[in-house]
């Protein structure tokens, strides 16, 4: 179902906050979260599973990719989450108690600029209107190391036929969730996705669709359901000069025409290349 009016960053907390604990029962032992996500991260980022690695987890809910960086090696003490929803975060900081946690966007938040190696999203991005996305990448490159990190995980709008259609491309509708809800999605189509990205001072190293883990076939029926039918796209960043920035966000550097995707041998989304 589709939404005509929009939702800000107050509005999806409060629908967060209905759900959280609803949500948080199903976070864990999400089959996508376990066979899709969750390795999606151990394939693109392991290089930054260091005890030195500065983590700001952007959207983190109740904490579920803040356990696992940790498991990974990651310190607490170096990991901070934010999130929108105040029920999510009390249940983090229950379960988290080493990190630490904040209430609300990254522009409401007080932060040291360029103090972190990487910044993650985990299925956070669809709830942000394509204004509200632009603002949180700006926010994101000044936040982030100079040579920082920016990787995320998000619903691919071409897994279902809805999504494809050009006259739902950047439209908000009302989803139906695995946990029994729905939830507000802004639909966009993954090229523009990545033109924000690229406008706003990133450059794609890796990534794209996500297949589902062969360890997944414990669960044949999700197993069959997301290999047939991918859901999940990655994609990992670093951050371009303020120059190169400039440039494009000027309208000076020539923009991209075409998006090339490369699928390795397991099916993985490899690297992505830009042609004119």
């Amino acid at each position: 179902m589709t939404l005509e009016a929009g939702f800000d960053a107050h509005a999806i907390g409060r629908v967060y906050d209905e759900q959280a604990d609803s949500y948080a029962e199903f976070a864990d032992k999400s089959f996508t979260w376990e066979y899709i996500e969750k390795p999606g991260f151990d394939l693109y980022i392991p290089d930054l599973y260091t005890p030195d690695t500065k983590v700001l987890e952007l959207g983190c809910g109740e904490g579920r990719v803040v356990r696992h960086l940790i498991s990974r090696g990651i310190r607490p003490q170096d990991i901070i989450g934010t999130d929108v929803s105040g029920k999510l975060l009390e249940k983090a900081r229950l379960r988290v108690p080493g990190a630490t946690f904040f209430q609300g966007t990254l522009n409401d938040i007080e932060l040291p600029l360029g103090s972190f190696d990487l910044i993650t999203a985990n299925m956070v991005f669809h709830h942000m209107d394509n204004e509200t996305l632009e603002k949180t990448l700006d926010r994101i490159y000044e936040l982030l190391s100079p040579k920082g990190q920016l990787f995320f995980v998000d619903t691919d709008p071409d897994h279902n036929l809805e999504g494809k259609l050009l006259e739902n491309e950047n439209r908000w509708f009302r989803q139906k969730t695995p946990w029994g809800t729905e939830i507000p999605y802004f639909n966009r189509h993954p090229s523009d996705f990545l033109e924000f990205f690229r406008l706003h001072g990133f450059d794609m190293t890796k990534g794209w669709p996500l297949k589902v883990s062969e360890e997944g076939n414990k669960d044949p029926k999700n197993y069959l359901s997301y290999l047939l039918h991918p859901s999940r796209m990655a994609a990992r960043f670093k951050k371009t000069t303020k120059e190169i920035r400039s440039l494009r966000l000027s309208g000076n550097e020539p923009p991209l025409f075409d998006w090339i995707i490369n699928v390795s041998a397991d099916g993985t989304g490899d690297y992505i290349k830009k042609v004119g």
